[in-house]
């Protein structure tokens, strides 16, 4: 049997005399789809794409609780008790979601504040019960992080912060650019439609050449990064522990 890679993926192709033996199999299917079988069964929300030690696309899903609790929301029970009693274990880190950091979840209105936080993946991979498990899995597979705020003044919303993280091929990226960083570096915003209840969703287009930027004081460096973000986030439902 020879061995094949792809992207990182290692398996055995049967030969010609074991082909017969893989016939019909689910493990086959799931090598070929280059994707593991107890992937989460979510659906993508949100794309993004950067150029950070290589060409990479990933992918944001909804939304869905777990059946169990986790050990981040067993903790977090312990700790506020009835406060979070609704909360639960999302299916996969993997998720594009918006709140108002203002309390605007329980206003009919105009949002004053929008916060945009979206995590990506190549897969809906399926978030372990344990946090050990967790820590693992998030410091070795290829994920990237955005995080972004709009403040609404004088009737329009104003982006106030983008800040972008990756890891990719075991190499790692940051780029933080809060209030005074933002007149550094420039946004395209595209098919922005902001919510404008607390249950809306939020509609966006995003693209930029950021800079490497390790924390707010930091000067800007290289590498440059092409990063851009399309898709839907949803309002971040009340399950979900932050």
């Amino acid at each position: 049997m020879k061995i094949v890679n792809i992207r990182k993926f290692h398996f055995h192709m049967p030969t010609k005399g074991t082909r017969h033996l893989f016939a019909n199999s689910a493990t086959l299917f799931c090598l070929l789809a280059l994707s593991a079988c107890n992937e989460a069964p979510v659906d993508a929300t949100a794309k993004m794409k950067h150029n950070f030690n290589g060409n990479y696309e990933l992918t944001s899903y909804l939304a869905k609780p777990k059946g169990e609790i986790g050990q981040t929301e067993q903790l977090a029970k312990r700790q506020y008790g009835a406060l979070v009693s609704d909360i639960r274990s999302p299916q996969t880190m993997f998720m594009c979601l918006w709140r108002n950091p203002n309390g605007g979840k329980i206003r009919s209105h105009r949002q004053t504040e929008i916060f945009l936080s979206c995590s990506f993946a190549t897969s809906p991979v399926e978030n372990p019960e344990s946090l050990l498990e967790l820590a693992k899995l998030y410091n070795t597979i290829d994920r990237a992080n955005l995080k972004a705020n709009w403040k609404l003044k004088n009737g329009n919303y104003l982006l106030s912060r983008f800040e972008v993280e990756i890891q990719a091929d075991g190499k790692s990226y940051r780029s933080q650019n809060l209030e005074d960083n933002m007149r550094e570096i420039r946004v395209e915003q595209n098919d922005m439609v902001f919510p404008q209840s607390a249950n809306d969703p939020f509609h966006f287009t995003l693209s930029s050449a950021l800079p490497f930027r390790q924390n707010k004081s930091d000067k800007q460096s290289d590498p440059i990064a092409l990063v851009s973000f399309s898709g839907v986030a949803e309002a971040i439902p009340n399950w979900v522990n932050y």
